[in-house]
């Protein structure tokens, strides 16, 4: 049972809270590598730039996955993340796996991005910016995965780390009901 401070998407049944400072929502939000999340949450960030977090989805074939080392195995996700990276940096990393066997695989880097002067969205053309970023992923036991994407920028990462952990904390794969769906039905029973 969930509240309305959750977002729901009926397609890929999960749910997860939204970030405090919330600006807005974007659905099948174009990522700058020009493929498509689910969803894109836009928060915190500073007096300029809003930080944002992705959500992607992809479904693995279990005989494929390298378990024995899915650090290696993940490890190209922040080199590759974004074709106008100019400088990456790793600055942690870290696997851990709950007790619904799904894993938590998790990275940490600095990446200094830069964009050419005929880059289609005019407000980034031209521009370098030196950002934090932290991606985490969630594998689960029959191939799903969930990659969370947060990009900052290191004056505010630390506030929207936290956020961003709180809302993926909250992340729940399955059927929901609003609590509000509940009240307005018949309350008596």
């Amino acid at each position: 049972i969930i509240t309305d401070e959750y977002y729901v998407n009926d397609l890929f049944d999960f749910v997860i809270k939204k970030p405090t400072n919330l600006n807005q929502i974007m659905e099948l939000a174009t990522t700058v590598t020009n493929t498509k999340s689910i969803v894109a949450f836009e928060f915190g960030g500073n007096d300029d730039w809003w930080s944002i977090f992705n959500i992607n989805y992809q479904q693995n074939d279990v005989d494929d996955i390298y378990y024995d080392d899915l650090l290696y195995y993940f490890g190209t996700y922040p080199s590759d993340s974004n074709p106008y990276a100019q400088q990456l940096k790793v600055i942690d990393k870290s696997l851990k796996q709950n007790s619904d066997g799904r894993y938590e695989v998790r990275y940490d880097y600095v990446v200094i991005d830069s964009y050419p002067e005929d880059y289609f969205d005019d407000e980034l053309r031209g521009q370098t910016f030196e950002s934090k970023m932290s991606t985490v992923i969630f594998l689960y036991p029959n191939g799903d995965e969930y990659q969370f994407i947060l990009n900052s920028f290191k004056e505010t990462f630390s506030s929207d780390y936290k956020i961003f952990k709180e809302s993926i904390d909250s992340f729940y794969v399955g059927k929901t009901e609003n609590l509000s769906n509940i009240i307005n039905t018949n309350i008596s029973n």
